[in-house]
């Protein structure tokens, strides 16, 4: 996985980074061109987007791997019901196992007890489920950007402050879903991890955004990730503090593992190694033991990890923590103008009124 991404990042050279960059460039102008004509389609109403009465709230970003989505969908879970209203999420389920969940559905179920959460690549099916099922009065879509085919009342876009535009490519060349010029169907965009690169990276990334966009009105907010505590899977907790003079090697199966490790620095964790899976990585016992004979051999005393991997361990030992952390933003400015924009949305829906989509259910709804 490494190497891929010395392709993509140009820290690869010779003949063969060349070749292999090249054709990389070529499945990108293909996926590019795609990627329009669906845009284009949506954007002159060739193709129509399913619509609710009830609100819906989308959190998504413009770039693969991890920009931090899921702790942002459970703040807007937990903003919504501040308000007084009845959130539920609906999700594609991408990486799901044989039982059919995913490990965002895990860490959510934890992050946000309670609230009914359903997986499905109809989006709409899940939502008039939802609304039958559970009498939810507004809705959270996780990694909804791209799902177009699912109306939005709030577009709220991530984008890692680390990696803003994956490369300056997109997939498969970077790791751009999307051209950045797509960001102007934005309602909000969210500068994450902005605490882990200087300001003048922050004011640079702004400014390459704002050419971008059409509209000047769309705020662009900075947020950052700030660790809590460390939980293991007996719910056990600690603080950071007491795990600060000891040893800690990492693990982590996610879309960013770079930035896990500049958090964990930043934690103030004494790291002497990690072990990184591919994204939404399933793993089995001999993963945990190879990873603790490592972490042992470089006289580790704790492993620590990301709380979507930590939900998806199949065993259950002493020395595995999960770091958890939680979004916060850089100035009240922008947290009072990330509040206003979900209180004007729900305002804005009928009453609270429950009402189907205007989509039929699709069978299979999970």
């Amino acid at each position: 996985m490494d190497q891929f991404f010395r392709y993509l990042d140009g820290r690869a050279s010779g003949v063969d980074a060349v070749l292999i960059r090249g054709l990389l460039r070529g499945g990108a102008y293909l996926y590019g061109m795609a990627i329009a004509i669906r845009n284009l389609a949506y954007d002159r109403g060739w193709k129509k987007a399913c619509t609710s009465e009830i609100p819906v709230v989308s959190v998504g970003n413009i770039t693969t791997g991890g920009t931090g989505k899921t702790p942002f969908v459970a703040l807007v879970v937990s903003e919504l019901q501040r308000a007084g209203v009845t959130p539920g999420i609906v999700s594609r389920g991408y990486g799901a196992d044989s039982s059919g969940v995913n490990d965002e559905k895990r860490v959510l179920d934890r992050l946000c007890p309670g609230v009914p959460h359903r997986q499905n690549a109809h989006r709409a099916a899940s939502i008039v489920q939802l609304i039958e099922e559970s009498g939810v009065n507004s809705i959270v879509m996780d990694d909804g950007f791209q799902h177009r085919a699912m109306a939005r009342d709030l577009d709220i876009v991530l984008v890692d402050a680390c990696n803003p535009f994956g490369y300056g490519y997109l997939l498969p060349r970077g790791l751009l879903r999307e051209p950045i010029h797509s960001l102007r169907r934005a309602s909000l965009i969210l500068l994450t991890r902005c605490s882990l690169v200087s300001e003048k990276e922050l004011d640079e990334t702004e400014r390459v955004i704002r050419n971008e966009l059409k509209e000047e009105s769309i705020p662009i907010l900075r947020t950052m990730f700030e660790p809590t505590d460390l939980i293991s899977l007996k719910s056990e907790r600690k603080s950071v503090q007491e795990l600060s003079e000891q040893s800690c090697w990492l693990m982590c199966g996610i879309g960013n593992p770079d930035a896990f490790q500049s958090t964990c620095q930043a934690a103030g964790l004494k790291i002497v190694g990690q072990s990184v899976f591919p994204d939404h990585h399933h793993y089995r016992r001999a993963d945990i033991e190879r990873v603790l004979e490592q972490a042992r051999n470089q006289g580790a005393e704790n492993i620590i990890t990301t709380l979507k991997d930590l939900v998806k361990l199949p065993v259950n030992e002493d020395p595995v923590w999960a770091l958890n952390i939680q979004p916060k933003f850089s100035c009240s400015t922008d947290e009072t103008t990330f509040r206003a924009a979900l209180e004007r949305t729900i305002a804005a829906s009928s009453n609270g009124k429950f009402a189907k989509t205007d989509c039929p259910k699709v069978a299979g709804t999970q």
